[in-house]
């Protein structure tokens, strides 16, 4: 199949998404991960569009298109919630979501009443969830949030809120006494944080983002940094979460490294999706991770390197995993987390 008509089909599919997931049904009729079974099309669901995700995943599904015999279409699906039960419902064959979302999905836990059916492709960049306040507030630690008010709660990220109470708790702050709002946005949180109407924001996004290189070239913000309670806050928070970091100098006024808690962020897919298809996915994604990092700037942390550096709380596809093997970077420990994961 040529260029041209790889690129023909992945607009085809785009715009003929009814007609893709006719033809999808029987690509995973193979069932169970076997090798056999051929994939035409790709559908792939992830975040709004103007997202870090979609971003990255437009990038991804290029590459495929491009780099493989499949075609692939990305769809906004909605947040990592709805991205994961896509998947599971076979709407979608492939999806980024962040690793919170994954875990309490495969464990059916949090927002998931029951357990969710799907696998990981592969791993990728952290997304911070980061406590940011105006210069002017008078908060220097998390302790000083007391009778503040905060915008620490959105409707489609429940770990927002999550994060909020997590902090309060670790730095004996009573949650009465914090005036807690809620925003549908990153936008409208610092908005309202620029604005003064707010003393402190939680918000989601990696280091460095255009959405706070904005902010702090507009007001004076400060990033607290969360270290000498981050193993209360990661026992707190618990799987799907690490510890992550803002470099010193990301932004403007921020002259000292800022650790935070973060969440992974992952590519999972179907498990009846056949080996073949998932081997050929993540072989073309880590063999022209280039092309990814020059589309989105966070794409450069999506290499089969990285995709091994934290444990994984779901189990890999055996079509990445045998990527992985061929690749030489599966370790005996990330089999192992394999196999707990697989005997649950």
């Amino acid at each position: 199949m040529s260029f041209d008509r790889k690129r023909l089909g992945a607009t085809f599919a785009f715009a003929a998404f009814t007609l893709a997931q006719v033809a999808l049904a029987g690509c995973g009729s193979s069932g169970g991960g076997e090798a056999g079974g051929e994939v035409d099309n790709v559908t792939w669901g992830t975040s709004s569009q103007g997202s870090e995700f979609h971003a990255l995943s437009v990038a991804m599904g290029d590459v495929i298109s491009q780099e493989t015999d499949m075609a692939a279409s990305v769809q906004s699906v909605g947040g990592s919630d709805a991205t994961i039960r896509a998947i599971g419902d076979g709407k979608t064959d492939v999806g980024m979501a962040n690793s919170f979302a994954a875990t309490n999905a495969f464990n059916g836990t949090g927002a998931f009443d029951e357990a969710v059916d799907f696998r990981l492709v592969t791993q990728g960049h952290n997304t911070l969830r980061q406590l940011i306040v105006r210069a002017d507030s008078g908060i220097e630690t998390p302790a000083d949030l007391e009778g503040k008010r905060i915008v620490g709660e959105r409707p489609a990220l429940a770990e927002i809120r999550l994060v909020t109470d997590a902090i309060l708790q670790a730095y004996g702050v009573n949650p009465d006494s914090v005036e807690i709002v809620s925003t549908a946005e990153t936008n409208e949180a610092l908005r309202a944080l620029q604005q003064g109407t707010v003393d402190a924001v939680v918000a989601p996004g990696s280091a460095p983002s255009g959405f706070f290189i904005e902010l702090a070239q507009n007001r004076d913000v400060e990033w607290i940094d969360l270290s000498d309670r981050m193993d209360e806050l990661l026992q707190i928070l618990g799987p799907g979460f690490v510890e992550g970091t803002i470099p010193a100098g990301t932004y403007n006024g921020q002259d000292e490294e800022v650790h935070t808690p973060a969440i992974p962020s992952v590519v999972a897919a179907r498990t009846d999706m056949p080996e073949d298809a998932v081997y050929e996915i993540e072989k073309a994604l880590a063999e022209h991770n280039d092309q990814i990092a020059a589309a989105q700037p966070q794409g450069k942390n999506w290499t089969a390197e990285a995709a091994m550096e934290e444990t994984p709380t779901v189990p890999f596809h055996p079509g990445a995993v045998r990527y992985y093997k061929e690749a030489g970077v599966w370790t005996d420990e990330m089999q192992q987390a394999q196999d707990e994961l697989l005997q649950g």
